[in-house]
């Protein structure tokens, strides 16, 4: 293939559309002002070939750097949220190295550094701002009364109400602040989060926040992180949550979720499986 003295190569036959979409840009721009006179004229082939690869290479130039600058963005922003997580200053521990692997996906978290997606998988050994509990240190601290049981499981919400679409069972004595864990829970429910920790700490004040869920569930890594913004401590967080309990012997209660308003009193009847 030859390339012809316009650049365009020989032989070249562009589709008629694109010839008759420039001659009518052209012959516009070429218009006079007061828009009382027509022109007509004739522009070579060869010439609109031309004018159409010059703008095809401007127009992905543009695109091309748009993109780039996109995705540096996109990559300094990933950076400063993984950063944001993997900070020490918001672990009692240094983190192990599993740990930062496990926290250093940004696509699983969102801007605040919170899980939003994948919940049930494995989670790190600790949690922003709590001390986490072996299966027998919760146990041990649970006889001597000195847990406030914070269950965070997910359950339906519809028109401002939870809606139990199955029985649940949770650890007796626990309080069930239903959805708190989610990342991309909605106002009120934070709002609901926040009041409740205000009011059952406030009624328990020789209590210290447990939260859990289910083993391997980052909706409580979530409650946790979101109490210690909230600027609560001590907490703790115990990961192998109603599983763990359960496999140590521990019997399992029915259990409501607190009400997003009014009053709440404990509801439970012991069961085991």
């Amino acid at each position: 293939m030859t390339i012809s003295r316009t650049g365009v190569p020989n032989g070249t036959a562009l589709p008629a559309r694109w010839y008759e979409t420039i001659r009518y840009r052209l012959t516009a721009l070429l218009q006079p002002a007061d828009n009382l006179t027509a022109l007509s004229f004739e522009i070579p082939k060869k010439v609109l070939a031309v004018s159409m690869i010059l703008f095809s290479a401007i127009s992905l130039s543009a695109c091309s750097v748009i993109e780039t600058s996109l995705a540096l963005q996109n990559s300094s922003v990933a950076e400063e949220q993984i950063q944001a997580q993997l900070n020490p200053d918001q672990y009692l521990q240094p983190l192990s190295e599993e740990d930062q692997q496990l926290l250093s996906d940004p696509s699983l978290f969102d801007a605040n550094g919170l899980r939003n997606s994948r919940y049930r998988a494995p989670v790190p050994s600790q949690a922003p701002g709590a001390m986490t509990l072996s299966d027998s240190e919760f146990v041990t601290l649970n006889e001597q009364n000195r847990l406030l049981l914070i269950d965070v499981l997910p359950t339906t919400l519809r028109e401002g109400r939870f809606i139990n679409t199955k029985q649940h069972k949770t650890i007796p004595g626990s309080f069930w602040l239903a959805n708190t864990g989610k990342a991309d829970a909605p106002e009120s429910i934070n709002r609901y989060f926040s009041d409740q920790l205000s009011i059952l700490m406030a009624r328990h004040p020789d209590k210290t926040p447990v939260f859990f869920c289910k083993t391997d569930c980052w909706m409580s890594w979530n409650a946790a992180a979101k109490a210690s913004a909230l600027g609560i401590k001590p907490l703790y967080w115990y990961p192998s949550g109603i599983d763990g309990w359960q496999e140590k012997g521990g019997d399992l209660v029915l259990q409501p979720p607190v009400p997003l308003s009014g009053s709440y009193t404990q509801q439970g009847v012991s069961t085991t499986q």
